[in-house]
């Protein structure tokens, strides 16, 4: 994941949106190292909030986003 968007509101840690290549990490795993290589770029639309320790989805974007700049 890259490009994410992360915020603290009221004290609570969010994620959202982001960029990623699917099916990179099984081809990472199977040693291939520009596992991106040939994987088409897709972005995340989804949001996640930090709740004890683990990342729970929270909501959606209306699009998939990344990148951006506030």
């Amino acid at each position: 994941m890259s490009g994410a968007y992360a915020s603290v509101i009221d004290g609570n840690i969010f994620l959202a949106g982001g960029a990623y290549f699917p099916g990179a990490a099984e081809k990472y795993s199977n040693g291939e190292y520009w596992s991106h290589k040939g994987l088409d770029k897709a972005y995340s639309k989804e949001i996640y909030q930090l709740i004890k320790n683990d990342w729970k989805k929270v909501g959606s974007l209306p699009e998939g986003l990344a990148y951006g700049v506030s």
